[in-house]
């Protein structure tokens, strides 16, 4: 893992077409969070990630909306996690599905870390926040799990 968590472009797409549609100013968020937009136009750029929590903090307090990475759900698609989410498609199992998310994520970022246990006759999926990102804000994990649970 990087000892600077990233994230990749497809995941701040989601970010910002989601700030867009809630009728934020995208441009001034990106900046004062230090991002730059442009780059998303680089399939393989990467975003620091504590960049990213501090655009979705920023949101939050602009839109007056905590709960504002829940919208991420809203524009998130297979093609938006790239291989990662087309993989998880095609499995043929909730269980095998989380397993190549798991195994393939990193691709997508290294901002937490994900683990599938088995629990009794179930199974616990967790994401624990890389130890480099510190404690990220309420928006940045409920837009991470918005997207993968859309």
């Amino acid at each position: 893992m990087n000892a600077t968590p990233t994230l990749s472009a497809g995941f701040l797409r989601i970010t910002r077409d989601t700030l867009q549609a809630r009728g934020l100013e995208v441009a001034t968020l990106f900046a004062a969070a230090g991002l730059d937009p442009a780059a998303l136009a680089q399939a393989d750029a990467r975003f620091p990630a504590r960049q990213v929590d501090q655009l979705w903090q920023l949101a939050a307090q602009r839109s007056g909306d905590p709960a504002i990475g829940l919208a991420a759900y809203e524009h998130a698609s297979p093609a938006s996690l790239h291989i990662v989410g087309y993989s998880m498609l095609s499995s043929p199992s909730l269980r095998g599905a989380l397993e190549r998310l798991i195994r393939f994520h990193p691709t997508l970022g290294d901002a937490a870390v994900l683990s599938l246990c088995r629990e009794g006759a179930g199974y616990r999926f967790s994401a624990t926040p890389a130890a480099a990102l510190g404690n990220p804000s309420r928006q940045f994990g409920d837009a991470g799990l918005a997207v993968l649970l859309a």
